[in-house]
């Protein structure tokens, strides 16, 4: 059973493996008086001096830990939007290029007595299935990414 506090009740029911001799030390929670103790006990820790021990302060640590996830995320997020801006300039470029080499059988479309605005509604739909395709084929591989990820990975990892 797993207790998220130790109490007068339960700290029998807490084993160790092992010689209890051999256990090192390996921290210790501080909690000074005032700000005068904290400030004697930061600096009997903090020196130039290469030692075994070292001083943490859980605020410090967490704010540079926050700090540098919301870095990564930055990044994470400007690299999200550089892809899909790429993404978004590379399909106009196939669609245009498309267009481009389809432009005889657009011709020969008009010539055989089809009206622009036919030519135009086919081709435009053409490009609308294209998208709620792609759009679809997204939505069911993000769907599938948050439904199998974390057992994917369990099984790589």
């Amino acid at each position: 059973m797993e207790y998220t506090t130790i109490t007068d009740e339960n700290i029998n029911s807490f084993h160790f493996h092992g010689d209890p001799a051999g256990f090192n030390i390996t921290s210790i929670l501080a909690v000074p008086n005032d700000h005068k103790a904290k400030t004697l006990l930061l600096g009997r820790y903090k020196t130039d001096q290469a030692t075994a021990y070292q001083i943490l302060e859980p605020d410090t640590v967490l704010d540079e830990l926050l700090a540098t996830i919301m870095t990564i995320e930055r990044f994470v997020v400007s690299a999200f939007v550089i892809v899909g801006i790429s993404t978004l300039i590379i399909a106009v470029l196939v669609f245009m290029l498309s267009l481009r080499l389809r432009k005889r059988e657009i011709l020969t479309m008009v010539r055989i007595g089809g009206s622009r605005l036919a030519v135009n509604c086919i081709v435009v739909s053409e490009i609308v299935f294209v998208l709620l395709a792609s759009m679809m084929l997204a939505i069911g591989l993000t769907f599938a990414t948050g439904s199998f990820a974390a057992d994917v990975m369990r099984f790589f990892l």
